[in-house]
């Protein structure tokens, strides 16, 4: 039954939109109702930022869960959304997408972006040269 262990990935690489090379560590988790493919960004990989961290479910097979994955990660990867110059933060295309994750070096909720962390106090900062302007945010679940 478990025969697809043997053929599964353990590690995949991929390209982001400034060329870098990012390394994942990738990991399967089987439920009742299916398969959740895990991809952590190593620590190699990572350097000094946050780092990123993707998941996706199938109900058939880890390997479907794997091609929906290596979607989300190559789109995510092919698009920038911060452009950080000197102190000041900015949005490259007025959006943001990224991941509600927990900081322990903060001791707090972060946004993770472009593989960085951004503080509320920053998000704050950054969005508020936007004032007047009209606001959507959607939360969806991975």
């Amino acid at each position: 039954m478990d025969e697809w262990k043997d053929n599964f990935p353990v590690v995949d690489s991929f390209r982001n939109a400034a060329g870098q090379k990012i390394d994942f560590n990738l990991s399967v988790y089987q439920t009742p109702s299916g398969y959740t493919v895990k991809a952590d960004e190593t620590e190699e990989s990572k350097c000094d930022r946050f780092g990123y961290h993707f998941e996706s479910f199938a109900t058939d097979s880890p390997f479907t869960a794997l091609w929906d994955l290596r979607g989300k990660i190559k789109k995510e990867l092919s698009i920038k959304y911060l452009d950080d110059y000197g102190e000041h933060v900015s949005l490259t295309h007025d959006e943001i997408e990224g991941r509600l994750c927990y900081s322990k070096e903060d001791d707090s909720i972060v946004i993770e972006t472009d593989g960085n962390k951004i503080t509320m106090k920053e998000f704050w900062n950054m969005i508020s040269s936007y004032e007047g302007f009209e606001i959507s945010l959607k939360i969806k679940s991975v």
